[in-house]
């Protein structure tokens, strides 16, 4: 695993900062000089070594290390230095008469084996250079062809890419060209190691983008329309900057403990004598910002020194947190880093060395043994009481292996979202025109040999990541599961006398007459107020015992009623709309996915409600409309009181209230894709229940839920 050294972009993904192992040529530009070449440490590496399914071949000759890089099309001369130049290269690598190893530090050592001769196709006479198209993109299709772990994995037909954009490419093509055909074919990986870049006019990434990023584009959309990119970079800052002051307001302090210049890791104390520990990332341990090297000799430098200082950093967090009764550990924003880090932070919880994960080079090229990463004992006294840590798809590369460490020890429980998959590590590589990109090439599974790429590292309970909802309601629900399941009481600061105020001013603030407050703690009413006014003609105070609309309680109410069917046997979440027997037959405009019952009580069916919508109350025992009673022009007279001609008019394409904002994003996206709540999805449920089961829904709810 390699280490990122850049934050996210504006699609909640990573940027091109994938920190290149194979960037020990510039450890040779920059590692100093002094010893002549004849009597030079390097020449006792004389020879040709070869790091296996990956391309890599370093010529250790009398005075020169060459550097090159192979695949089955050619080979390319990606650096060579005197050895004048590579003094401090030696202390990093050990060889015998069969291997030369490397020690990274970044990430597990390189190994190389000794060949009896050069390759031919990298002597001078056949090695590939300079910007012939061709040769260009043969190169590249046969770099991914040799060396990229995750066809299958990733639905990528690269045959298939070849037959659609080889004859795209002939000796007249125009960089411009070539990387715009790179790209396409790039672009669908869905895969944070795949990139290309002639690091001055273009950077092409095989990313794909997340669900945070594609909820906030929906709404985007919905407010800027055609110029909703201009504003989705704040939107996302934004967002995340409000899940960190929200998880703020649960800590005693309110802040976060810091080690002094350093922004890496924080900690706290939360209700119920509980630790909080927060870990944006595994590199630059003691500072406030990562500084990107400028050579893999300072990477390596840099790695080794994050490992003592995440050493003396974690003393000093479990120094603080050794009385509690058990640690939060919040890894759901995590850029990621150095495994060394990460197997470091995790052995503080750790009382036996044991392995926790398997690393292999798996290609078609090559079929690596499995490694075993091992995470060492603690230093001192493992931490053993409970702990929980919270995960989720902006966990990425290092932090992934943090949260795969973590999530092997018996008392660790994992809580939230999958982690991004972005497991492998990086395979950086050099094209004949001097372009570099990256690929994965490694595979990472768990302790049951589960692939951990592209699924993530998998919580043991899933629970509702990034959801805008909860800033609204200013809760934290994976936080709130974590502190309760611990035995704490998830506690933001707020008071009775704080929520009588904000209650006052906020009534005046958004000119609301009245309401009504209750809290109901084990099953007895701890609080309860009314406010405001109950009628505007008369002026009459509001009180706990006035007469209110229900109004969305009653989806509450449904939802109680469609779980004990649930509980029963006689109905699925995971039922298709298609399969309810209802008197009509729906079909989104995006139907890459069926509408389930399960995306229909959860807000997330992309049915959405239209001032058609608006229009449809009506007065009880007319067909009059509310809306247009009260004097909204755009509503008629009257509307349609029957549950099947309302449906049928309303999310047919041939209905009188259709419209294409029926379906969220004009129909765009699939069932599933985005939380948008939905008074007309949630009824639809109760309708689609009654219809599959043959009942009334209202009298069953009277039957088994009022009456007892």
């Amino acid at each position: 695993m390699e280490k990122d050294e850049d934050m996210f972009d504006l699609k909640g993904k990573k940027k091109s900062g994938w920190m290149a192992l194979s960037l020990i040529s510039a450890a040779v530009l920059l590692a100093g000089c002094g010893n002549s070449s004849d009597d030079h440490t390097l020449t006792k590496h004389r020879g040709v070594w070869v790091q296996q399914g990956t391309g890599n071949l370093w010529q250790f000759d009398t005075d020169h290390l060459r550097r090159f890089q192979y695949n089955s099309h050619g080979c390319v001369l990606v650096e060579a230095r005197p050895y004048k130049e590579l003094d401090a290269l030696d202390q990093f690598l050990e060889s015998d008469k069969n291997t030369l190893t490397l020690t990274t530090h970044a990430t597990n050592d390189w190994v190389f084996t000794k060949q009896a001769e050069m390759r031919e196709q990298c002597l001078p006479k056949n090695r590939l250079s300079g910007d012939d198209p061709v040769a260009n993109f043969e190169y590249l299709w046969h770099m991914f062809n040799d060396y990229y772990a995750f066809f299958a994995l990733r639905d990528i037909d690269w045959q298939a890419a070849y037959a659609a954009y080889r004859p795209q490419i002939n000796a007249d093509t125009s960089p411009e060209q070539l990387a715009s055909v790179f790209e396409a074919m790039l672009e669908d990986f869905d895969d944070t190691h795949v990139s290309l870049t002639d690091s001055k006019r273009f950077e092409v990434s095989g990313e794909g983008s997340t669900a945070l990023y594609e909820d906030l584009a929906w709404l985007m959309q919905l407010r800027y329309a055609d110029e909703w990119e201009a504003h989705i970079g704040k939107a996302y800052d934004d967002q995340l900057s409000e899940f960190v002051r929200l998880t703020d307001l649960y800590l005693t302090d309110k802040k976060l403990t810091r080690y002094p210049d350093s922004n890496a890791l924080g900690w706290g104390k939360v209700a119920g004598n509980l630790g909080y520990i927060r870990i944006d990332r595994e590199s630059a341990m003691l500072a406030n910002e990562e500084t990107e090297a400028d050579d893999f000799l300072a990477v390596i430098s840099q790695a080794k020194q994050d490992i003592e200082d995440t050493q003396t950093l974690m003393r000093e967090v479990m120094k603080d947190l050794a009385d509690s009764d058990g640690i939060i550990i919040d890894l759901r924003v995590n850029d990621g880093g150095f495994d060394g880090v990460s197997l470091e932070i995790a052995r503080f919880f750790n009382d036996q060395a044991q392995t926790v994960a398997y690393k292999q080079i798996d290609n078609s090229y090559y079929q690596q043994e499995k490694q075993a990463l091992t995470l060492q004992a603690a230093p001192d006294q493992a931490y053993t009481k409970p702990v929980y840590v919270l995960t989720g798809e902006l966990a990425y590369s290092a932090g992934e292996v943090l949260t795969q460490a973590l999530k092997s020890l018996s008392h660790v429980t994992l809580i939230g979202g999958a982690t991004n998959g972005a497991v492998s590590d990086a395979l950086d590589f050099t094209l004949p025109n001097g372009w570099t990109g990256s690929l994965s090439h490694q595979s990472y599974s768990d302790l049951n040999n589960v692939a951990l790429e592209a699924a993530g590292v998998l919580p043991d309970i899933d629970l509702p990541v990034y959801a805008r909802k909860e800033l609204e309601w200013a809760s934290d629900n994976v936080l709130d599961y974590a502190i309760a399941a611990l035995g704490g009481v998830p506690d933001r600061g707020h008071s009775f006398d704080t929520v009588d105020q904000d209650f006052t001013e906020d009534l005046t603030d958004m000119a609301i007459p009245g309401v009504t407050v209750a809290v109901i703690k084990d099953g007895q009413i701890v609080f309860e107020k009314g406010y405001g006014i109950a009628n505007l003609e008369t002026e009459q105070p509001m009180t706990v015992h006035a007469p209110m609309n229900v109004g969305s309680t009653s989806k509450a109410v449904m939802g109680v009623a469609i779980m004990q069917l649930i509980e029963q046997g006689r109905l699925s979440l995971d039922t298709p709309l298609s399969e309810m027997n209802l008197p009509f037959d729906l079909v989104p405009p995006n139907n890459e996915r069926d509408i389930l019952l399960r995306h229909l009580v959860t807000h997330t069916s992309g049915i959405a409600d239209t001032a058609q919508y608006n229009c449809s109350y009506y007065i009880h025992g007319t067909n009059l409309s509310l809306y247009a009673q009260g004097g909204r022009e755009s509503c008629e007279e009257t509307t349609l009181t029957d549950s099947t001609e309302f449906y049928q008019a309303y999310l047919l394409p041939d209905g009188q209230y259709y419209s294409e904002d029926v379906f969220i994003g004009k129909g765009s996206l699939p069932a599933g894709s985005v939380h948008n709540y939905s008074n007309v999805g949630a009824g639809l449920a109760g309708y689609a229940v009654e219809h599959q089961l043959g009942i009334s829904l209202v009298d069953h709810m009277q039957q088994q839920l009022f009456a007892p």
